[in-house]
């Protein structure tokens, strides 16, 4: 069988024996990886602050208690839920070796 015949997989699963630092070495240079690491802790600080001080705000002051602020409480619980916990789908490195990174 011709080696131009075999199909490959689109998602580049193919090569087994590469590493993972190998894949993502082409992909951007250490200056733009820093510049987007510290956009994005800057961003998930802004969120969890934020929305904390909007709980904090909420369990403070008793004429904040309406129905419609009860709303707008748990898209900040939920919101804030969403700052702390780190985004693992948008990489490309499975979740286990960013865990293990993490930890």
């Amino acid at each position: 069988m011709d080696s131009s015949s075999v199909a490959l997989p689109l998602n580049g699963s193919g090569s087994q024996e590469k590493a993972a630092g190998d894949q993502l070495s082409g992909r951007f240079s250490t200056m733009w990886t820093i510049v987007l690491a510290v956009l994005m802790a800057l961003l998930i600080v802004a969120t969890v602050v934020g929305n904390a001080l909007v709980m904090l705000a909420f369990v403070v002051d008793s004429s904040l208690r309406t129905q419609n602020n009860y709303f707008l409480l748990n898209l900040a619980i939920s919101d804030f839920l969403v700052g702390k916990v780190p985004h693992l789908g948008f990489t490309s490195l499975p979740p286990w070796l960013i865990l293990r990174t993490l930890v």
